[in-house]
């Protein structure tokens, strides 16, 4: 009886020291800050921000929140070779750092966290000290709306002191600008570390369809004024004065159409047409005041325009300006 009794003892302090062994072991690798660390950016590669935002410490620290998104992670570069470098702890605080690549990049990532408590009475629970996102100021010369991997954002107030955006750290993001009517250059931008990134400023340019636009809307607007059948046509860049009495109808056309380069105007959204040049041909029937006589007219006579255009989403108005103004 004794012996059973002590090697049922025995078999109990085996299965404890077996349950004790296995909490550190497991206190150690799937319950620890690393491996919390790692369900974050299992989320990211995944392109899951829903869950990624449901891990506790995680949030858009302050900034604009709008691109913590699903469609942000997955159009953009994918996280990938994603382990775990080191985990170091002082007061409390676990430092842990991973290497990663995206988009042809490669850093490495350190993110603090810090013990919220316990799981299943044994195990840490944990929670990032620090959220892991980085805030990109972005601002746009010339325009208010802006993308950062193909998704649509926009700059609050004044576009040119922009607005702040939090992002997912680690990640490489393409922050670009394009509409049909303005676009700029895109950039890559490469977070590796939490906090304030480096502003984002982006220039927009007018495309080639805008472009185009106004200068069918141009040359339509001097092929109406050719058809009035007067010497000076109502509201039109071009006129002429003669000395002598019209005999004919006067007939205009236009031999050379201005050529529309658009810049930058005052303020966002405000473009011009700068000066430029075109030729309209008059031709008619004139009597000579001196002799009654009655000779063709037929002169060119040069003009200029310029326009002032304001561009609001895909409306686009364009009035008239002095070119000498």
């Amino acid at each position: 009886m004794r012996r059973s009794v002590v090697s049922w003892l025995v078999a109990v302090g085996l299965v404890l020291v077996a349950s004790i062994g296995g909490v550190v072991a497991l206190n150690g690798t799937a319950f620890s800050a690393g491996s919390f660390v790692r369900d974050y950016l299992d989320t990211l590669t995944r392109g899951d921000a829903e869950s990624a935002l449901r891990i506790p410490g995680v949030d858009a620290d302050g900034a604009n929140a709008h691109l913590l998104s699903t469609a942000v992670l997955r159009t953009g570069a994918k996280l990938t070779d994603v382990a775990q470098v080191s985990d170091t702890e002082s007061a409390g605080i676990h430092t842990v750092t991973f290497r990663w690549r995206a988009g042809g990049q490669q850093g490495e990532t350190s993110f603090e966290v810090e013990r919220s408590g316990s799981r299943f009475a044994f195990f840490p629970a944990w929670r990032f000290a620090t959220s892991p996102v980085a805030t990109l100021p972005v601002s746009v010369a010339g325009d208010t709306s802006f993308r950062v991997n193909e998704v649509p954002a926009s700059v609050d107030g004044d576009a040119s002191e922009g607005t702040e955006y939090a992002l997912f750290v680690p990640g490489a993001y393409e922050v670009d600008a394009r509409t049909r009517l303005l676009a700029a250059t895109a950039q890559t931008v490469v977070l590796d570390s939490t906090g304030d990134a480096d502003a984002v400023e982006l220039e927009v340019q007018p495309t080639q369809g805008l472009t185009d636009r106004i200068q069918k809307e141009v040359d339509a607007f001097l092929d109406s004024c050719a058809t009035q059948k007067v010497l000076q046509p109502t509201g039109c860049p071009f006129g002429q004065e003669i000395e002598d009495r019209v005999s004919s109808p006067p007939t205009w056309s236009i031999d050379s159409y201005p050529d529309v380069q658009i810049t930058a105007g005052d303020a966002t959204g405000e473009w011009r047409v700068s000066p430029t040049s075109g030729t309209a041909n008059l031709s008619m029937d004139v009597q000579s005041l001196a002799d009654g006589t009655i000779t063709k007219y037929d002169e060119d006579v040069d003009f200029q325009v310029a326009y002032d255009i304001t561009i609001d989403g895909d409306s686009v108005t364009i009035t008239p300006v002095d070119p000498e103004g």
